[in-house]
């Protein structure tokens, strides 16, 4: 497997050297950063009906601590990990994100 040379290459790098199974179908957790926070009510109702399943997350004790004060959401999506799946979803939360409220989906992760 060859990936770009950019930061989700590199995650994958590391996942391949960790023994992933690139061939199982697994949940992908996709971490939308949000340029303001809190979001108001009609930001959150524009979130809901473009990704039901979106969990808006608060920062908590210890991230305040550290200068954290935005909050981000999480989308989880269940796939076989792939490169181009992964950059295609980040592309397209990150165009609904950008036009209705204001942030981008630069992160993901997997639990194996």
């Amino acid at each position: 497997m060859n990936w770009p040379n950019d930061s989700d290459g590199d995650v994958f790098r590391s996942l391949k050297s960790q023994g992933f199974d690139f061939t199982q179908e697994v949940e992908i957790d996709f971490i939308i950063d949000f340029y303001h926070w809190p979001l108001n009510k009609k930001e959150k109702e524009s979130l809901r009906s473009l990704l039901p399943e979106i969990a808006l997350i608060d920062p908590d004790e210890e991230d305040r601590k550290n200068g954290i004060d935005l909050g981000y959401g999480l989308v989880k999506r269940k796939s076989i990990l792939t490169y181009e799946y992964v950059v295609e979803i980040q592309d397209y939360l990150t165009r609904l994100i950008e036009r209705d409220v204001g942030g981008a989906c630069r992160c993901w992760g997997v639990f194996h």
